[in-house]
């Protein structure tokens, strides 16, 4: 497996992930995810199996205990301590093989290497056990809105701590 910068190219492979991941929901529009990364800096990952991209992280700096809009581009670039891993999808026959450990992995380094002293997510009802074996903490005094999924908790992971 290899893990590298999104990059053009990916854009429909990303796509179609998010599709398969959230069925159930409104899917962001590429232009909105596209935006995200663009304000990222460099801190939004692919990984790819035999040249093809199985999984992906998105993250941008964004205040803690804040929500990106799921529908409004994102314009610029946000001067915080704070990194938002806004999403990780990996493809159905590729769970279970560590790549979603290995992203965050990646992510951890880099926002490290960036100064960044948090991380922070908003954990659907059925992914809050992962992020809290990765040592995300849930944040009681931020409410996830309700578009994010029921019973979606915002959690957060001091990077000093890792």
């Amino acid at each position: 497996m290899y893990i590298r910068n999104i990059a053009v190219p990916d854009w429909s492979s990303i796509m179609a992930l998010q599709h398969q991941a959230y069925y159930h929901l409104d899917p962001e529009s590429e232009a909105v995810l596209r935006s995200k990364v663009s304000v990222g800096q460099n801190v939004s990952f692919v990984a790819e199996k035999k040249d093809s991209v199985v999984a992906y992280l998105i993250a941008f700096s964004y205040p803690i205990n804040q929500y990106p809009s799921l529908v409004k581009p994102e314009a610029e670039p946000f001067r915080c301590s704070n990194l938002l891993l806004h999403d990780l999808v990996v493809e159905r026959d590729n769970r279970l093989e560590g790549i979603a450990t290995r992203l965050l992995s990646v992510l951890r380094d880099v926002a490290k290497e960036q100064g960044y002293r948090t991380l922070s997510l908003v954990a659907s009802d059925i992914s809050k056990a992962f992020w809290q074996k990765q040592g995300f903490e849930s944040v009681p005094t931020a409410v996830a809105p309700i578009h994010y999924g029921s019973g979606s908790v915002y959690m957060c992971l001091h990077i000093e701590d890792y």
